[in-house]
């Protein structure tokens, strides 16, 4: 990774959706020299709402790709966020 592309704008669009008490260089420096496809699984081990992280740094990625995304994919991501959201709310 040089600095440079698509890739490297996917990492600083994921990191964007970082809580702002978290220091988002400290994931930068982990995914440095690593592929794009490794920022979703990244976002979710470091946040307690890992369903709208990994949802957030796909979403940047998709965009910094100009990447179209079907309908049914976006209703199964909302699904997603919704169920995490519910269990973590029950006892």
């Amino acid at each position: 990774m040089n600095g440079t592309g698509p890739a490297t704008e996917a990492v600083r669009r994921a990191l964007a959706c970082f809580d702002a008490r978290e220091p988002p260089r400290t994931l930068e420096a982990a995914l440095r020299g690593s592929t794009f496809a490794r920022v979703p699984a990244a976002a979710g081990a470091s946040r307690y709402d890992r369903a709208a992280s990994q949802v957030c740094a796909s979403r940047a990625i998709e965009a910094a790709c100009l990447a179209e995304v079907p309908g049914p994919v976006e209703e199964l991501r909302r699904l997603w966020c919704c169920a995490a959201w519910i269990e973590g709310h029950t006892a």
